[in-house]
């Protein structure tokens, strides 16, 4: 007997290319060639014994079994990403004090703190934004982390940019 099991990298190619139109823009965005999510949706119909899409349209149409699957693909997947989050969840929790400088705060931190909560929601994620130059002095107190500027060779830490 065939393997009936559909593996869940055949499923996010398929929801790729459904959402994003085109193959070619399906493939950028989960970063693999064309020719290797043609494979994928290939497999993916092997496995389910029926075409996905009309590949004879221009673009790509999806066939009747296209248009069943993609309820159950994106049930699949999002009961697949809800468990692999839960279970990493469970391994980082707790507090991060953080201090910085109000521009950088204002231009960059919301985009950074917000894939950190996603990918860490057990982690509470605490801001003082301010003249970092008194925070210095309150690490390990107040503050885990301070991200300031001083000039090259003044004070303790690590540069990172």
């Amino acid at each position: 007997m065939r393997n009936r099991d559909i593996d869940a990298s055949l499923l996010r190619a398929f929801v790729a290319i459904v959402d994003a139109g085109s193959f070619g823009k399906a493939a950028r965005q989960i970063n693999r060639t064309q020719s290797a999510v043609s494979l994928q949706i290939k497999r993916l119909e092997e496995v389910i014994d029926a075409p996905v899409f009309d590949r004879s349209a221009r673009p790509a149409a999806l066939t009747p079994a296209g248009e069943a699957l993609v309820p159950y693909a994106r049930h699949i997947l999002s009961m697949n990403d809800a468990a692999v989050e839960h279970l990493r969840a469970d391994r980082v929790a707790g507090r991060v004090r953080l201090g910085l400088m109000e521009d950088f705060a204002s231009t960059r931190l919301g985009p950074i703190v917000g894939d950190f909560l996603e990918r860490y929601p057990g982690v509470q994620v605490e801001v003082e934004t301010g003249v970092t130059s008194g925070f210095v002095e309150h690490i390990g107190e107040r503050f885990d982390m301070i991200i300031s500027m001083t000039e090259s060779g003044v004070g303790e830490g690590e540069l990172l940019h």
